[in-house]
């Protein structure tokens, strides 16, 4: 369902614009956390090993991590350089 949302949202951002910037990134980490989480996963798993207690994670999913500033620094470069429209 997650998958078929993203696509739509993407279908649907190509029909009503012609200038559009699609950005797809994943596992996003950054110093402030997922506020919509409530935890930051990256540093949650940091801060358990600093604590030497074993941390329990799910380990049949594959993710890049992807830190927040090098995210904005990327699409704001993107932005500037007025790339034409595309994911």
């Amino acid at each position: 369902m997650y998958g078929l949302l993203k696509y739509v949202g993407e279908i649907a951002i190509k029909t009503y614009t012609d200038n559009y910037l699609i950005v797809c990134i994943s596992s996003v980490f950054g110093l402030a956390g997922a506020s919509g989480k409530g935890k930051n996963s990256a540093y949650m798993i940091i801060r358990l090993a600093k604590e030497r207690k074993k941390p329990k994670v799910v380990d049949d999913i594959y993710m890049s991590p992807t830190y927040t500033e090098d995210a904005a620094e990327i699409i704001w470069k993107l932005l500037l350089e007025e790339r034409p429209s595309g994911i």
